[in-house]
């Protein structure tokens, strides 16, 4: 039995398929990932530079945890 080419009818999903259709809910776009890499990245620094800047990124982190967390509350609450 010879195989079929590659993108042949076949190979993807069958007619009528809802793959493209989005299931579930996707959280609005928000800075608070990015403030978190962000403390992430400060801690980290301070760990090689001086405590200080080390403290610094971890309260950076629980701001953005806290920040992203409730934005995620809040949004849940709209819908």
């Amino acid at each position: 039995m010879p195989a079929e080419p590659h993108g042949s009818k076949s190979a993807g999903p069958p007619d009528g398929a809802d793959w493209h259709v989005p299931h579930g809910h996707v959280s609005a776009p928000t800075y608070w990932p990015m403030v978190l890499a962000l403390g992430v990245a400060v801690l980290f620094w301070g760990f090689m530079t001086m405590p200080v800047v080390g403290l610094i990124g971890l309260g950076l982190m629980i701001i953005a945890i806290a920040g992203w967390i409730g934005a995620v509350r809040h949004e849940h609450e709209r819908t």
